[in-house]
């Protein structure tokens, strides 16, 4: 976010640049894009610091049904076509960021597009999958973006959006992750410097939450110290507040 404006630009145009390959790509059979082509381009534009990423990251996904490369798909396939929904989403937070009006409402709107293909392939609600806790992924994608929000007309709404999504997460019986609780206690300082107390309240729920979890990481902890100062002077860190964060650093390495 701290890039000089000669480094913006030029990632802005080498985004623009390979964009502009993958439709000259899809105009010719003998060189249409593989699933690499894609993750790689939206990639681009998740770096870009540009108003433009969102639009890009869901352009990008149309192309991809256009080649009907939404067919059955095997596990590996799928797995990598998760990865490029979730990458696609993320690029809102890009454009929110950068102070594109109206981003926290269409990454919610672009999750509820793929909400239905996710609980498809990952089971809905009422399923038992265990591959539905990779939902917490795109939820959190959406909650970046409201996270994320600089347009001072878009802050309300982005707060209802952010709690929205973390209801649907509990209603889901979704396990939430640190940067769940990253996200909303950052979406505490989109209310106005007015309300205070109402912070003060809201990032206490809220990192109870994360507590009860067993999600407080070192970023949680990074970002109550801004929210709520005389919260974080006071917490005494204990080992279940974090269990959840440190099974998760276990279970990585165990795949790595």
């Amino acid at each position: 976010k701290s890039a000089s404006k000669e480094v913006k630009t030029m990632i802005l145009n080498d985004a623009n640049y390979t964009s502009g390959l993958l439709d000259a790509m899809l105009q010719h059979e003998p060189s249409l894009p593989q699933h690499y082509t894609y993750t790689r381009l939206l990639r681009i534009w998740n770096n870009s610091l540009s108003t433009e990423a969102g639009p890009k990251g869901e352009e990008i996904i149309s192309r991809l049904e256009m080649c009907a490369i939404f067919s059955k798909m095997s596990s590996k396939e799928l797995e990598f076509r998760l990865k490029q929904w979730q990458a696609a989403l993320e690029c809102w937070a890009v454009s929110a960021s950068a102070g594109r009006p109206g981003s926290a409402r269409s990454a919610f709107r672009f999750f509820e597009r793929l909400n239905e293909r996710l609980n498809h392939e990952l089971g809905g609600p009422n399923s038992s999958s265990s591959k539905r806790q990779n939902k917490i992924f795109f939820y959190n994608a959406v909650l970046k973006a409201c996270s994320d929000t600089i347009v001072s007309s878009d802050k309300s709404e982005a707060m209802e959006i952010a709690f929205e999504m973390y209801n649907r997460i509990s209603d889901e019986n979704i396990v939430p992750t640190s940067s769940t609780f990253v996200s909303l206690l950052r979406c505490c300082q989109l209310l106005p410097p007015a309300s205070r107390d109402q912070v003060m309240t809201l990032s206490r729920e809220i990192f109870i939450a994360a507590c009860s979890n067993g999600c407080v990481s070192s970023h949680v902890l990074f970002v109550l110290s801004h929210v709520n100062r005389s919260l974080y002077d006071a917490y005494e860190k204990k080992p279940e507040h974090s269990e959840g964060v440190a099974g998760r650093k276990r279970h990585n390495s165990s795949n790595a």
